[in-house]
């Protein structure tokens, strides 16, 4: 019988694997900004772009959680536009869409994953792919009843997930999101409109996190495969 060989990885070894990700995810940052300012202009200012992206995000989010056809129309490309509101129409039922509560100081990171440019019908135009990372406290919504909300849709979510709740004491909750948007902007100077535009977005990891200040106990709930 042949011996299987089982590899342990320590301590040590995942901190080294962790610390050249996340190296390898800054270069790739410093590369997508430096690439887009060689496009767009020597000046380009990239905290000005990141901001920008922050708020594109925060109000894709809430239109998509409201089905909103004019909010999201109005940030999108004409494709992007059917693709999000189709998704919109596709998440009715789903409880954890609703969660997605994110205002720009909610999104704690984010960071250009890749740039390219694409030619149609003689139209030029630059995609950038962001990923980013919501953080929002529940405790954090300004009035009790926004608060009782996102507890019973809370609820609802792990209801839905067929996993059971299990309270912590003196328990904290957290909403923990990482989605993906992608946004558009033409190169050529003739264009009307060179504003970014929104051309996709998609929530690929979904978690619920309880935490208790007192006993520093935490459980993470993540929702398999959101929409």
């Amino acid at each position: 019988m042949q011996k299987r060989k089982l590899s342990y990885q320590g301590p040590r070894r995942r901190g080294f694997r962790v610390t050249l990700l996340q190296w390898l995810s800054g270069v790739r940052s410093r590369y997508c900004m430096w690439k887009l300012r060689r496009l767009l202009a020597p000046d380009f200012d990239e905290f000005d772009f990141l901001f920008g992206a922050r708020q594109a995000a925060s109000s894709i989010i809430d239109a998509v959680r409201q089905a909103d056809w004019n909010r999201i129309h109005s940030c999108c490309t004409n494709q992007g536009a059917c693709a999000i509101y189709n998704l919109c129409r596709s998440q009715r039922n789903i409880h954890y869409s609703k969660l997605l509560r994110f205002e720009c100081q909610h999104l704690c990171q984010v960071w250009p994953k890749s740039v390219r440019m694409h030619c149609e019908d003689g139209r030029t135009f630059v995609y950038v792919n962001l990923a980013f990372v919501g953080l929002r406290n529940m405790r954090d919504f300004a009035t009790f009843d926004e608060q009782q909300e996102m507890l019973q849709l809370t609820r609802q979510v792990l209801e839905q997930s067929r996993i059971p709740d299990q309270n912590l004491a003196i328990q904290q909750r957290i909403v923990l999101s990482e989605f993906l948007l992608t946004l558009r902007r033409e190169l050529s100077e003739s264009s009307e409109s060179p504003d970014w535009l929104v051309d996709f977005y998609k929530v690929f990891r979904f978690k619920l996190v309880n935490y208790s200040p007192v006993t520093l106990e935490y459980r993470v709930i993540e929702i398999l495969k959101p929409v």
